[in-house]
């Protein structure tokens, strides 16, 4: 339901922690991708401590009906999905394992309002019919 551009391509579960003075760490060099394009959502920072400028915090799920910590998340998700670096924006607004989201949101509108004052990319724009 929240990924309905099909951008979640791997989960990233307990059994692919890395063990690590006795605690367990999700090491992004797992997955062997380009670190500017991976966002771990998690609800322990810890567990993104090799990795922290990828990491986006969201509270803990223990299955409340009411729960709504990945929906406050969703915009920032899709934002991040269409820039060239995650690093950079995530250091924008995530620090001490909390999103400040009114800077958050001031990144995403800024950006769009920028992006609308320039050229469409070639393979953006219409094409014309023959």
């Amino acid at each position: 339901m929240i990924d309905k551009r099909k951008y979640i391509q791997s989960i990233f579960s307990r059994g692919h922690c890395t063990i690590f003075n006795n605690e367990l760490y999700k090491d992004l060099k797992y997955f062997q991708r380009d670190l500017k394009e991976v966002i771990i959502v998690d609800n322990t920072p810890r567990n993104y401590t090799f990795q922290k400028s990828n990491g986006i915090p969201i509270t803990t799920w223990r299955g409340e009906k009411n729960d709504k910590g990945l929906m406050m998340i969703v915009d920032i998700l899709e934002f991040l999905a269409d820039v060239n670096d995650v690093r950079y924006y995530i250091s924008q607004f995530v620090y001490n394992d909390q999103i400040d989201f009114t800077k958050a949101f001031k990144i995403i509108s800024e950006k769009k309002q920028s992006n609308q004052n320039s050229p469409r990319p070639y393979f953006l724009k219409p094409l014309k019919a023959c």
